[in-house]
């Protein structure tokens, strides 16, 4: 709680950094840029979140030589998946002509080498980001944390240094986000094996046998990633398809600067993972109960903020950005809504997905990606809402989790209450 406000800090001093350095145009270029490469991190079939509760499971009951073989089989699975996707998506980019698809032509950077560029550190990012898998998984979340904090420091001094030697280069920005990127997850992963033997992948403790209880729980986490893919970053692309880069900036800035407040509401979200885990296989489900209502609790403050973020949204951009860009009322009412629902889903997906019981959220995933773009395109175009009619689409898409999972975690809870068997875990 006390590093993410820090983190915050230094993103509201980096954002209007990089507008400046980039320009509008780049910058919403740029952003586009950062939606497409982070696909990976979605496509590792659930192995990440697989790892996260076979870890946590493995560690309750103090099995370090189960816990090695599954980070060293994971790693593995990783490595040779980021490959895999290095080389397709840099044949696929080039063959299909994705540039001119996306608008992302600009006339003195070539934006092919800046995606090759930034695939090629996402990809090397993909496997080492198993370390902040390993702190969840240990409920050392405040070390991902710190992490979040020295590389927003770090960005924040290169890109100072950058814009004295340069203007408006894409390349550069690229070049200093992987880096940034690597050294974060190299410092995490040296921290944490240092510490922990047991986290420490071994050639010798792979067991490719091992991947079948990883992605057996993985594989669901993962279709619920690439419907969230889908969800989250098909708006910029829509944006840039229908009206173009620049139009991607001012929704850009409306959408990360409330998306603040649900990474605030995710330092309680995301450590409560491995831990409903933990409490579900010492059978604590009054602890359990007791702890969803005070996180419900909880985002009813997140809430209020979020509403009085719309009031000073507009004076405080202008402060904030040294310019005014044009949003639309509607544009900010809709995107914090939009973050309310999110940060009430998340409070009842955390829960679900701690004790591996994720097949409604998985129908619900996919029901909400099939709709998500054809009603984003229809509020936007059909409509005339313009930017508005893009996030409307994924609000409305978001409303069905928030309906539809708290009955699933609640139904899940009576059903447990008197009775426990490990099973229920998928182990």
């Amino acid at each position: 709680m006390f590093l993410k406000p820090i983190s915050m800090i230094l993103a509201l001093i980096y954002t209007p950094m990089a507008l400046s350095f980039l320009g509008q145009e780049k910058y919403g270029i740029w952003a586009i840029i950062l939606n497409i490469v982070s696909w990976i991190n979605y496509f590792d079939i659930g192995i990440g979140n697989g790892l996260r509760n076979r870890l946590t499971e493995a560690i309750a009951k103090d099995d370090k030589q189960n816990a090695q073989i599954f980070i060293s089989t994971a790693y593995l699975g990783s490595a040779v998946m980021a490959g895999v996707f290095f080389i397709l998506l840099v044949v696929c980019w080039h063959f299909m002509g994705l540039t001119d698809f996306f608008n992302l032509n600009v006339d003195d950077e070539n934006i092919d080498i800046i995606i090759f560029i930034s695939l090629f550190f996402v990809c090397v990012n993909f496997v080492l980001a198993l370390s902040k898998t390993s702190a969840y998984a240990i409920q050392q979340s405040s070390l991902n944390s710190i992490m979040g904090v020295i590389g927003h420091i770090l960005q924040i001094i290169v890109l100072f240094g950058l814009s004295k030697f340069f203007h408006e280069s894409l390349l550069a920005v690229a070049l200093m986000y992987g880096l940034i990127s690597l050294i974060d997850n190299l410092l995490l992963f040296f921290f944490l094996a240092g510490k922990n033997v047991y986290l420490r992948p071994k050639l010798s403790m792979i067991r490719v046998r091992y991947m079948k209880p990883l992605v057996s729980l993985g594989i669901g986490f993962f279709v619920m990633q690439i419907c969230t893919l889908v969800l989250n970053t098909t708006d910029n692309l829509l944006i840039s398809s229908l009206y173009g880069s620049t139009s991607v900036t001012p929704y850009n800035i409306v959408y990360k600067c409330f998306y603040m407040v649900v990474q605030v509401h995710g330092i309680i979200i995301m450590p409560m993972w491995s831990a409903y885990t933990e409490a579900a296989a010492h059978n604590d489900i009054q602890w359990i109960k007791n702890t969803i209502r005070k996180i419900n609790f909880i985002t009813l403050l997140f809430t209020l903020g979020t509403v009085m973020g719309v009031l000073l949204f507009e004076p405080f951009a202008a402060i904030w950005l040294g310019e005014r860009l044009e949003y639309g009322k509607t544009l900010i009412v809709v995107v914090a809504v939009y973050m309310i629902a999110q940060m009430y889903s998340n409070n009842y997906s955390s829960f679900l997905c701690g004790v591996g019981h994720i097949k409604v959220s998985i129908v619900i995933s996919v029901v909400g990606a099939i709709m998500n773009i054809p009603l984003s395109i229809f509020f936007a175009k059909n409509m005339d809402m313009y930017l508005s009619g893009i996030i409307l689409g994924s609000f409305i898409v978001m409303s069905i989790n928030v309906i539809c999972l708290p009955s699933v975690a609640y139904r899940w809870i009576r059903s447990h209450e008197n009775r426990m068997d490990i099973s229920d875990f998928g182990i």
